[in-house]
């Protein structure tokens, strides 16, 4: 689903940090 896409792309996002 698109709502657990964007969920991860948040994470790795965060991940970054």
């Amino acid at each position: 689903m698109i709502v657990i896409y964007r969920m991860f792309r948040v994470i790795d996002w965060l991940a970054v940090f």
